[in-house]
């Protein structure tokens, strides 16, 4: 699931205004933390590495983005396993999931969360 409005909504103590407000925030500062992450990658800084896919991970915490939030905490995982074949595909996949949750985000955020 690329969006769950109802963990969303659980994650603002029930204000569906909040919800959508901190998935906005996430989505609008989307394609700078997949740069950060993918220039770390490329000057091969682990720490630095480290640090944005963790920031990325925890901001996936404060909203129902089930998808990004397990591909983030894989993408960690492996960084910190130092695993260089995974970290390559799952900073795809990171990609993957961040394209995907931007494309589909404006049509799910039109929609009532609360049907």
């Amino acid at each position: 699931m690329i969006i769950d409005t109802k963990l969303s909504i659980k994650k603002s103590n029930g204000n569906v205004e909040l919800a959508k407000e901190l998935l906005l925030m996430l989505i609008n500062e989307l394609p700078k933390s997949l740069e950060k992450i993918k220039l770390a990658y490329q000057s091969g800084s682990t720490k630095e590495l480290l640090e944005q896919s963790h920031r990325l991970h925890g901001a996936t915490a404060y909203c129902g983005v089930p998808a990004l939030k397990s591909t983030t905490q894989k993408l960690e995982s492996s960084i910190k396993n130092a695993n260089n074949d995974e970290i390559q595909l799952n900073l795809d996949n990171v990609e993957i999931a961040i394209k995907t949750l931007i494309k589909q985000a404006p049509k799910i955020l039109d929609n009532d969360w609360l049907e």
